[in-house]
């Protein structure tokens, strides 16, 4: 039988906690196979993958409609989004693009500008350094703590099992700052940081056991096994991260009205990279938008878009290991 994944029903169906267990659910033609990983005493029900798994096959697809506008300023063409997103009624839908079309052009009603920040990570834990591995790096997490626990023994992190993402008041940060100063990958950052003053990581959680997963001394690519290295390099990126500022930047948001019909347009312009200089995966995606003044009118570009609502994805390992610390919270 079929159930969400309560506590109650969970119990039922309990994996013990060991790190990078696989478990394979036969799932007709289409065999998905997930992944669940946790550190210490955390359980996952397989409650949750039987729960995705019937999401997906008892789902079904929806057609709908939608208004794709865009407009030409500058040379530029610049695609809107229509405020009501989408529509499950074509006629409806038509009936919407005559009133735009009997108007013929957008006319600004509003511009927003202001700065907005992306707040960089907290400490590095094991569950988030096992969701990385897994996502970013395509390491299992059965392996990704494997190395983990090599790197300890070796002297190159700190102990790798731990829930905390606090550091202790009385932590040094410039002298872990000042070992990873002499590798080339970051040594820019890591001089402007000690030179210009690091910034202390935001405040975390502090679960009692062991400060965040922090690099210790240098090591090199030449030194460790690939993955190894690769897991190295995330830890250290990570831990510069933390201590550098924050990402900020400028947005800009233009709406639009034609025929009573709204819509809008954001830009985004990076004015300080931050700790995004040193993990730019996590960097803020710039759309610049060309200038406009409240009350511009410009010429629209329409069509009608129809397409349709899909399933979830099976679970991730990644996702799979977030349920996990969900579980264990």
């Amino acid at each position: 039988m079929l159930f969400s994944p309560n506590r109650k029903c969970a119990d039922n169906f309990l994996v013990d906690g060991n790190v990078g267990c696989t478990v394979d659910l036969a799932q007709g033609r289409r065999g998905a196979r997930v992944a669940y990983a946790a550190n210490g005493s955390t359980r996952i029900g397989i409650g949750f993958c039987v729960q995705r798994y019937q999401q997906i096959t008892t789902f079904k697809p929806e057609r709908f409609w939608s208004l794709k506008t865009y407009v030409i300023k500058d040379g530029n063409e610049i695609q809107l989004e229509w405020d009501r997103k989408k529509l499950f009624d074509f006629d409806v839908t038509v009936m919407f693009q005559k009133m735009v079309t009997g108007d013929g052009i957008l006319k600004v009603t509003d511009i927003s500008v202001k700065e907005e920040c992306k707040a960089r990570p907290p400490g590095l834990n094991t569950i988030n350094l096992l969701k990385v591995a897994s996502s970013a790096l395509g390491i299992g997490p059965q392996i990704a703590m494997h190395l983990a626990e090599r790197l300890y023994t070796q002297g190159f992190i700190s102990y790798p099992r731990t829930e905390s993402t606090a550091y202790p008041s009385s932590f040094d940060f410039r002298s872990a700052l000042a070992a990873l100063v002499h590798n080339p990958l970051w040594t820019n950052d890591v001089r402007a940081l000690l030179d210009a003053g690091f910034v202390k990581p935001k405040q975390g959680h502090d679960a009692g056991d062991h400060p965040p997963i922090t690099p210790m001394r240098l090591a090199t690519e030449e030194t460790l096994d690939t993955d190894a290295w690769r897991l190295y390099q995330y830890i250290c990126q990570h831990f510069i991260g933390i201590a550098s500022p924050d990402c900020r930047y400028m947005r800009t948001s233009i709406e639009f009205a034609s025929g009573g019909e709204a819509f809008h347009c954001v830009g985004y312009r990076v004015t300080s990279k931050g700790f995004t200089s040193i993990m730019p995966w996590l960097a803020v995606s710039e759309n610049n938008i060309p200038a406009f003044k409240k009350g511009d009118t410009v010429s629209i570009h329409k069509d009608i878009y129809e397409g349709s609502t899909s399933p979830p994805d099976y679970l991730s390992e990644s996702e799979l290991i977030s349920h996990g610390e969900e579980w264990h919270r």
